[in-house]
């Protein structure tokens, strides 16, 4: 008898300390956010989208890759409130499921909300969120944003993954630097640089004829990356074109390789595309008499994957000149990016004070009270080591001389 009261008050025990699910939800019952946008609207109020995708819209074959079996396989919806916690909680009087976050990839923030609002409020409800993910991809929208979650891909039908498969492949051609909601909110706290994301637009499809023959037209426009926003704290207060974009990446050391360098051949004139295989930077702060100095120690090393005249690649003197003009055009870039940020909107987007802070910690305390002083003052000086290593399977280019 004792031993069997005793299995019974062990059975007991061992149920009250299962975990239950008493909080789940079935798949069927749920709306899939993808992507989460905001803009203004009139009288300072939010205009709030979410782009979902329902689950049986949704097929996974055998090699993982996810293909869509629904002719509408994407759905929108919008609203305006007071602020963008309400907004989140109004659309229940839209969706007949419950809006399940978690999945959410992408958050857009129109460049007017941006600009005027700053992104401050948006961020604070994905950091109180437990449902929202901070690893989400942030970028900022030109123009029409209810149209840009509307033009969908051939390819990738729905315009929230189409966005993310670019976002994806930034390093192949490092023409815009966006970031995840995560490390924006990092650089928001870091007292030695500036926050910036990418943006994103909408632009004409050049490949559309004037006459459709397909079933399936070509959409007017297509979806493009545009460059990269920069902020002061929250709020937007400029742009960097894709070429200022390369010269920001370079400072921050995120170009890995991929990407390709046009350069010009001395001799000839004529173009020669370097594809860089690896990168790195590292910044060296110096302070000599109050003046701050920045040395950038850069090293690429790149191969040849196209010329367009006669070049001979054998010739070690042609090499070095081909690595002489690359290391320019790295400098250019850079300089573009720098002209920019310092002249004209004033923001270290580079983290310059925080390699400042990192190497002089003591100047670093009086400096930080007046770095948006200090940062425009700042000089840069370039340590480019340039190295062309691969010339494809033969040194001599297929042209005739």
């Amino acid at each position: 008898m004792r031993r069997f009261l005793l299995s019974m008050f062990l059975l007991l025990g061992l149920g009250c300390c299962q975990t239950g699910c008493w909080d789940r939800f079935e798949v069927e019952d749920l709306e899939i956010v993808q992507a989460l946008a905001v803009e203004r609207a009139p009288e300072g109020r939010v205009r709030l989208y979410v782009q979902s995708i329902s689950p049986k819209h949704m097929v996974r074959s055998s090699g993982g890759v996810t293909s869509i079996v629904s002719e509408e396989p994407y759905r929108n919806r919008s609203i305006v409130s007071d602020t963008v916690f309400e907004a989140i909680r109004d659309l229940a009087r839209q969706s007949p499921r419950r809006l399940f976050f978690i999945p959410n990839e992408l958050v857009l923030v129109s460049e007017a909300y941006a600009r005027e609002v700053g992104i401050g409020e948006v961020l604070d409800i994905m950091e109180r969120n437990p449902e929202a993910r901070r690893i989400a991809w942030l970028a900022v929208a030109q123009g029409d944003l209810a149209a840009l979650l509307d033009e969908p891909g051939r390819l990738v039908p729905i315009p929230s993954m189409n966005i993310l498969e670019m976002i994806k492949r930034q390093n192949l051609t490092d023409q815009f630097a966006t970031i995840r909601v995560g490390d924006f909110i990092e650089l928001l706290e870091n007292e030695g640089t500036q926050p910036y994301t990418g943006m994103v637009r909408l632009i004409p499809n050049e490949a559309k004829l004037q006459e459709e023959v397909d079933l399936v037209p070509e959409p007017d426009l297509n979806i493009e990356m545009n460059g990269t926003a920069v902020f002061r704290e929250d709020k937007m207060v400029g742009w960097l074109s894709p070429r200022e974009s390369r010269g920001l990446l370079w400072l921050r050391g995120e170009v890995k390789g991929g990407r390709s360098i046009k350069v010009m051949d001395g001799l000839t004139e004529k173009p020669v595309t370097l594809q860089i295989l690896h990168a790195k930077t590292k910044l060296r702060p110096d302070i000599r008499e109050g003046q701050i100095y920045i040395i950038v120690d850069l090293q690429v090393e790149s191969r040849v994957v196209e010329t367009r005249g006669p070049l001979n690649l054998g010739k070690p003197e042609v090499l070095r000149r081909l690595e002489d003009e690359q290391a320019e055009v790295i400098k250019a870039e850079i300089e573009a990016a720098l002209t920019k940020a310092q002249q004209e909107y004033g923001v270290d987007v580079f983290g310059f004070g925080e390699v400042v802070h990192r190497h002089y910690p003591q100047e670093w305390k009086e400096m930080k009270k007046e770095w948006g002083a200090f940062f425009p003052r700042v000089q840069v000086g370039y340590q480019i080591k340039s190295i062309i290593s691969r010339t494809g399977e033969f040194s001599r280019p297929v042209f005739r001389d």
